[in-house]
């Protein structure tokens, strides 16, 4: 509460800097990557900084505070632009926490019934989480609720997400000044400009932008500001249908018959059905007034409201006679002004409503109406007017997509020609229906030269930038699973219906069951992961069904790769068949040498291939082979990668692949650094079953399962979210004996060397010595200089005298290797 913390007085101008860097490092101290920015009311001029030179950002908003009005960029950006841009939602790659921008009653400001210091204290009191920092601009308060981690948004439903959280926020804020019949405005566009502390608010007579409570350390999870949303939106009574909606609708309001373009083009709408399970009740009956006045609405506000946690059938038939009898749909202005979700809408100020998306549009021509040209031209627009919505080009892939009502998918078969034909023949029709006999027969002719091949290919190609789409647009959500009969939000395990919108170019063919069984399936896992007593591994399989319930997303978070590892028939393969079956276009098998050293750089389409992928299995390791440890890290680490496919231009995409090597030979992994080997996680199996206990009707009964499976690695998803992948025992312990059986210098200095603190040797020596061990045990030589290098990382300290460079604290133990060797003597330890 402002009254209750400490307050700081107006400033002079050092007192000024200090509250601004004081305040800039409170909101951006966790902040790695993105842009800062500042920009400026006179000149509408923006500066960019780079979030680790915060500094720079403060000197210039003191040097500019004297002259000039000077804001900030809440919300880190992607990237700096251009000097008249301030950016907007979609430039946004995450925010420190959420805001409320509240006029004070003494400030110069239109409306006439703004809050007092006094009311504000009274507001903020009602909510149950005190504020952060608070700012006084002025003419207002500026109030901020820090994030106990910076908010990332990667993706556009994590943008549409952070929109409708920092919406309900700030509703909460607003509703509860309106119930004192005080106004506070709507700030909730994530890409907000607040003002500096430290700088002077120049609209008017100069005032002070200065700290009025700063509290940094006081700091909130979403959940906990969730919560408190929550408290408070239960609190308010149910609102209905204002007068300034009603003056927009004079006459009865015909029945919208396409809710599907509703849903595709209202952003609410579209934001409301993805998040639908979380939705407030406010939300909720804003959604249903405009699916009630929808064709066979009835049934539409029951499939608008599966899945809310309200939700029961006879409620919503009451709602659904309610909202007819005393309501109207609700308008985009009053739905902007309560959940400010209309930021950069197509349709924001251009209807009423978001009902007039799914009116008939009467204006719209058919194509004999239309009067395409008869060219190439006018064929490829013909084209796009049949089939434009489900079709889309990648010029980047070179490749046609054609939405089959559940994914994009690729089209191998030429089905874009056929498509064309079709339009070609629809041209006839243009020339039956035309009413001029000039205009008829002229069409009839165009139709007649447009069947030849080079005018079909000619229609297709200039059809091909009407309908672009680009590879990063396609499988962006990483918490999405694209199944059978629907879409599984992964971070809820709710099943949504297949939707064109989210460019899903992925899909497995196995149907989501929530109440599915898979019996045989769990007794196989107990089978193969058995102590030498015969005692289950229960900590085994719980990591492995959260390793692939991981592996359901494009996260890549965990930044590791998997070994599954052991001799024959031990139910390895058959684990990862099933499970890359289930995955179906999202599991990918390769062989093992895309991710091991190869003897050419040569380009190849490997890498390519596995975008979109959430699991690639590496089948079996050539023995000896040799792991690629900077292509592993850089593909595990969450960072861009650049790859092409033959003949075909170059392409970024960030890997969303869990690596699983099923194999009987462990690659080569020479680095000992934690970098490499903090990414591996060696599950051994252990278990050979006897041929007498083989079942040939296994993979059959397990495919008839895969329901359940797939409901079990789903479960395995959500358990990973709550608790982390972690390490069981046997998987750490087999991971170290690993890394153990890999560092050759190791094995070498256990073998060979004695270690003492006053012992020195020359360092030709250790390496002619390490020569000849490599020849005995068949090891890998690596050269002199990387290992004197890798002797200095460990701790032996390199000097220089007449005789050459030595090492302190090792020593050729003489008796290992049976010959006389030329040591230094040992310190004087009694020297000074």
């Amino acid at each position: 509460m402002i009254s209750a913390c400490r307050r700081v007085s107006n400033v002079s101008k050092t007192k000024g800097q200090i509250q601004a860097e004081a305040f800039i490092e409170a909101l951006y101290k966790n902040a790695n990557t993105g842009f800062l920015s500042l920009w400026t009311l006179e000149d509408k001029k923006t500066r960019w900084f780079s979030v680790q030179n915060r500094d720079q950002l403060i000197q210039e908003a003191i040097r500019l505070r004297d002259s000039h009005n000077v804001y900030f960029g809440v919300g880190v950006r992607k990237e700096a632009l251009s000097e008249f841009k301030r950016g907007k939602n979609e430039d946004v790659l995450s925010l420190p926490g959420v805001w409320v921008e509240i006029d004070l009653m003494s400030g110069i400001h239109a409306a006439n019934n703004l809050p007092t210091e006094d009311d504000v204290q009274s507001i903020l009191d009602t909510f149950s989480l005190d504020p952060s920092i608070v700012i006084h601009s002025g003419g207002g308060l500026h109030c901020y609720w820090l994030f106990d981690k910076p908010a990332e948004i990667r993706s556009v439903k994590d943008m549409q997400g952070a929109e409708r959280m920092l919406g309900r926020f700030q509703k909460v804020f607003i509703r509860l000044a309106k119930a004192k019949g005080l106004h506070i405005d709507n700030t909730a566009d994530l890409a907000r400009v607040l003002r500096v502390p430290g700088t002077f608010n120049l609209k008017g007579e100069p005032k002070p932008v200065k700290t009025a409570l700063f509290e940094p350390e006081r700091r909130y999870s979403l959940l906990e500001l969730l919560s408190a949303i929550q408290d408070i939106e239960a609190t308010f009574p149910e609102e209905t249908v204002t007068k300034a909606e009603k003056k927009h609708y004079d006459t009865e309001i015909p029945d919208a018959k396409h809710p599907d373009r509703i849903a595709k083009e209202c952003r609410f709408i579209q934001d409301y059905l993805n998040h639908i399970e979380s939705a407030n009740y406010s939300e909720w009956m804003a959604a249903l007034s405009i699916a009630a006045f929808c064709e066979d609405g009835d049934e539409l506000v029951h499939e608008w409201s599966k899945g809310h946690s309200g939700y029961s059938e006879p409620e919503v038939d009451r709602k659904y006679t309610e909202i007819r009898e005393k309501m109207k749909p609700r308008t985009c202005q009053t739905i902007n002004q309560e959940f400010g979700r209309c930021n950069g809408c197509k349709h924001f100020n251009k209807i009423n409503s978001p009902i007039a998306l799914g009116m008939e549009r009467k204006k719209k021509m058919s194509a004999e109406q239309s009067n395409f040209k008869r060219t190439d031209l006018g064929n490829a627009e013909r084209l796009v007017f049949r089939h434009g919505s489900d079709i889309r080009f990648n010029s980047t892939f070179g490749k046609w997509y054609l939405w089959d009502g559940k994914r994009w998918n690729e089209d191998k078969v030429g089905r874009i020609l056929q498509l064309a034909k079709e339009t070609v023949r629809a041209i006839y029709d243009e020339a039956a229906k035309a009413e001029d006999p000039d205009t008829r027969k002229s069409l009839a002719e165009h139709a007649v030269r447009s069947e030849s091949r080079a005018r079909i290919e000619s229609m297709v190609s200039l059809a091909k930038t009407e309908v672009p789409t680009l590879p990063e647009e396609m499988d962006n959500d990483i918490w999405l699973f694209n199944c059978e009969n629907g879409v599984i939000d992964l971070k809820t395990g709710v099943l949504k219906p297949h939707d064109r919108n989210l460019m899903m170019t992925k899909k497995s063919s196995v149907a989501y069951d929530s109440k599915a069984e898979c019996p045989t399936w769990l007794k196989f896992l107990s089978d193969i992961f058995q102590d030498e007593n015969g005692k289950v591994k229960h900590d085994t399989i719980n990591f492995l069904q959260k390793a692939v319930g991981y592996s359901l997303t494009g996260s890549t978070r965990e930044q590791v790769l998997f070994f599954l590892y052991g001799t024959g028939r031990n139910g390895k393969s058959t684990y990862m068949n099933v499970i890359k079956d289930i995955l179906g276009d999202y599991g990918k098998q390769t062989n093992a040498d895309t991710f091991t050293v190869k003897k050419s750089d040569r380009v190849n389409n490997d890498i390519a291939a596995l975008k979109g992928a959430r699991m690639v299995a590496a089948t079996e390791s050539e023995e000896g082979a040799r792991l690629a440890e900077s292509l592993v890290k850089q593909l595990t680490g969450g960072e861009p990668v650049q790859a092409r496919f033959l003949h075909q231009e170059y392409f970024e995409y960030v890997p969303q692949f869990k690596i699983f090597f099923t194999t009987n030979h462990k690659p080569v992994i020479r680095g000992n650094d934690e970098g490499i080997w903090r990414r591996i996680r060696l599950i051994p199996f252990t278990v050979t079953i006897p041929n007498e206990k083989l079942d040939k009707d296994l993979p059959e009964k397990l495919r008839n399962e895969m329901p359940g499976i797939l409901k079990w690695m789903v479960e395995g998803c959500l358990k990973w979210q709550k608790e982390g992948l972690g390490v069981p025992q046997e998987v750490e312990e087999a991971t170290n004996s690993y890394r153990d059986e890999m560092d050759t210098l190791g094995n070498f200095i256990t073998d060979v060397c004695v270690l003492h603190p006053n012992v020195k040797t020359l360092a030709a020596e250790l390496y002619r010595q390490y020569g000849y061990w490599c020849q005995d045990n068949g090891e890998f030589e690596i050269t002199k200089q990387k290992f004197n290098r890798k002797l200095e990382e460990r701790g032996f300290k390199k000097g220089r005298d007449g005789r050459g460079i030595y090492l302190t604290g090792i020593g050729i133990n003489i008796s290992s290797t049976g010959e006389k060797v030329n040591f230094y003597e040992k310190k004087n330890t009694n020297s000074a």
